[in-house]
C-alpha cells in the first residue's frame, strides 16, 4: 500500500516535471512572481528610502517645477513639496518617484525568454519611458490640484497608475510578441 502511494507521488513529480520543461509560458509566470517577490523585498527593505531613491525624488521635484514655469506657472519647491501658484499642491513622496514602476517593469522584461541584446534595450528603453511618463504625472497633479481639487486623489491614485501600466504592458506585449524565443512561441 505505501509502495503505491510512493509510485503515485513520483509519478506525479515527474508529470510536472514534463510540464514545466514543456510548457514556457508557465516558467515565465513562475519566474515573474518569484522574481517580483523579491524585487519588493529589495524595494521595501532597502531601496525606498536610500540615496538613490531620494535623489530620484528630488530630480523629479527638480524637473517638475522647470516644467511648470517653462508653461508659465509661478511655482517653487520647499523640499519636495511643490508649490503652484502660492498653495501647496502636491508633495512628492520616495514611493511616488518611479522606482517601483522601473523593478516591476524589470522582472518582466528579465524572465521573460527572449535574446539578451533585446531586453536589455527594452529595459532601457522602459526605464526612459516610466521616467517620462512619471515627469508628465507629476506636471499635471499640481495643475489638477489647483483647478479641479475634487478630482485629484482619483486621478492620483488610478488615473495615472492605469495609464503608466497600461502603456507599459502594451511596450512589453509588442516586445515580447516580435522577440520571443522559439520554444515560446
Amino acid at each position: 500500500m505505501l509502495n503505491k502511494k510512493m509510485v503515485n507521488v513520483i509519478h506525479k513529480i515527474n508529470e510536472f516535471k514534463t510540464a514545466w520543461r514543456e510548457n514556457a509560458s508557465m516558467r515565465f509566470l513562475l519566474w515573474v512572481i518569484v522574481s517580483f517577490f523579491i524585487w519588493n523585498v529589495i524595494y521595501y527593505e532597502f531601496l525606498i528610502d536610500s540615496v538613490v531613491s531620494v535623489m530620484l525624488t528630488e530630480h523629479l521635484a527638480d524637473t517638475t517645477v522647470f516644467f511648470l514655469r517653462f508653461f508659465g506657472y509661478t511655482t517653487w519647491r520647499v523640499e519636495t513639496s511643490i508649490y503652484l501658484e502660492h498653495i501647496q499642491a502636491v508633495n512628492i513622496g520616495n514611493p511616488c518617484n518611479g522606482l517601483d514602476f522601473f523593478g516591476v517593469f524589470s522582472c518582466f522584461v528579465f524572465t521573460f525568454p527572449a535574446p539578451l541584446k533585446h531586453k536589455v534595450w527594452l529595459f532601457v528603453a522602459g526605464l526612459a519611458c516610466i521616467h517620462i511618463l512619471n515627469i508628465i504625472r507629476l506636471i499635471l497633479l499640481p495643475i489638477i490640484y489647483i483647478s479641479s481639487p475634487d478630482t485629484f486623489d482619483f486621478n492620483h491614485k488610478y488615473t495615472f497608475v492605469i495609464v503608466i501600466y497600461g502603456v507599459l504592458f502594451f511596450l512589453w506585449f509588442s516586445w515580447a510578441k516580435k522577440y520571443r524565443s522559439p520554444d515560446y512561441a
